[in-house]
């Protein structure tokens, strides 16, 4: 079983995102990547590594004041300068957001493409290392705490990118699909019923991995929700 390619931590994120768009035009014209998809992904490139650049700077800073503080508060020396910070950097041109969603949907159209080659993909750093984690065994496991009334579903995200849950709301029209989560936890916004009245809510989810349900469906998490006194 391969791990998913794509790291989940910034600095892999932007080692891996740097190297596939330098590689990618080597490979364009065989893939179907167009002048404009490798514009974009070098622009998408420089600005990920602008912003992480920024955070570690600001980092750094922080430690600064945070000396100067602790200086202040029990230090015995005299006092050094207080550390005076430049102005934040504009943001690069033609930023725009959702930088890993589009590269995700670049590389699945990847790996459709019947060009493709294993030492393609290698290069591009489209196939994960080698792992014994099976996502065909990944099962959500759901839990709730009840918030102002309603339902808070909780659950853990493990290696997956999210999951898919679906409600039944105890209407007799079954299991219909509420909604995609990708941050724990998932807070229900459905109304409430009447105040007096309690109702069995059903929930079941499955995981996500690159935009595909994978695994096992959860078992059913039953919900007894009563109308909240106003």
């Amino acid at each position: 079983m391969k791990k998913y390619y794509l790291p989940k931590d910034d600095n892999g994120r932007l080692v891996w995102i740097s190297n596939f768009a330098t590689k990618i035009s080597e490979y364009a014209a065989r893939l179907g990547i167009t002048p404009a998809q490798i514009a974009q992904v070098e622009t998408d490139r420089d600005l990920f590594a602008w912003i992480i650049g920024f955070i570690n700077e600001q980092k750094t800073n922080v430690e600064a004041l945070t000396a100067f503080k602790n200086q202040l508060s029990e230090g015995k020396l005299p006092l050094s300068a207080l550390p005076i910070f430049g102005i934040a950097p504009p943001l690069p041109p033609n930023a725009l957001n959702d930088i890993f969603g589009r590269v995700r949907l670049m590389v699945r159209a990847i790996k459709g493409n019947a060009a493709l080659t294993e030492a393609i993909a290698d290069a591009l750093g489209i196939i994960g290392e080698e792992s014994e984690d099976d996502v065909n065994t990944w099962k959500p496991i759901l839990k709730v705490r009840i918030e102002a009334g309603s339902p808070n579903i909780l659950w853990t995200k493990g290696n997956s990118n999210g999951i898919k849950i679906w409600v039944d709301r105890g209407d007799g029209q079954g299991f219909k699909f509420l909604g995609t989560d990708t941050i724990p936890n998932f807070l229900e916004k459905h109304a409430l019923p009447a105040q007096g009245q309690s109702v069995l809510w059903k929930y079941q989810a499955i995981y996500i991995l690159d935009d595909e349900e994978v695994g096992e469906m959860s078992d059913v998490l039953e919900v007894s929700v009563k109308g909240r006194v106003e």
